[in-house]
């Protein structure tokens, strides 16, 4: 991975741990919010509502659902990490001070294939998704030229959240130009699909 060929392997220790330690609230709650919202922006859809309203409501309240725990990892994750993992892991919650608000942007986020889905966007998505990894790689190599992995997570983290901004603007722009499509009975969209947050 980029992190330890630029950082060393302890680097890229404190940093999949880091992750870990973020993808637990999505492990636990994930799969029900996303059916939920699913059903939700369906019937929308059907109506020949548009989506991105109710989108950013569902994730203006994820935000707001998160926030305590990453305010939690913000202020105490070293003494978290130190009594529950050892000291060996104080890398680690020095990341997550850094990741933490940028992944509540980033769970958030994790509503907006779903969209995609019933919007029939998935190639637009897909180049979105290009983009966001040449970022993600140029964020790691900027802070590696910086001398600093704390550079390269603070602009890691900054690259998602603005990705996460800018696809639901064009989400935005997308219904405004042609509005919104509904999805046609039978087609299988009844069903969540198995989508992964960005």
């Amino acid at each position: 991975m980029l992190v330890a060929a630029l950082f060393g392997a302890a680097a890229m220790g404190g940093y999949w741990m880091a992750l870990r330690i973020l993808g637990l609230p999505g492990s636990v709650l994930g799969d029900p919010i996303r059916q939920i919202f699913f059903r939700k922006v369906t019937e929308k859809s059907r109506s020949g509502a548009r989506l991105v309203p109710v989108t950013l409501r569902a994730m203006l309240a994820l935000c707001i659902i998160t926030l305590p725990f990453a305010a939690i990892l913000v202020f105490a994750s070293q003494t978290i990490f130190s009594v529950v993992l050892g000291p060996s892991w104080s890398l680690a919650a020095i990341f997550i001070k850094i990741m933490a608000l940028g992944w509540v942007v980033m769970f958030a986020g994790g509503l907006l294939p779903y969209v995609v889905i019933l919007l029939g966007l998935q190639k637009q998505h897909f180049l979105f998704e290009i983009g966001l990894r040449a970022f993600e790689a140029a964020a790691m190599v900027s802070g590696y030229l910086a001398g600093s992995i704390l550079v390269s997570l603070g602009l890691w983290a900054a690259v998602n959240a603005l990705y996460i901004v800018a696809f639901l603007w064009f989400l935005h722009l997308w219904e405004a130009k042609s509005g919104a499509r509904q999805v046609p009975a039978g087609s299988g969209a009844e069903r969540a699909p198995e989508c992964s947050p960005s």
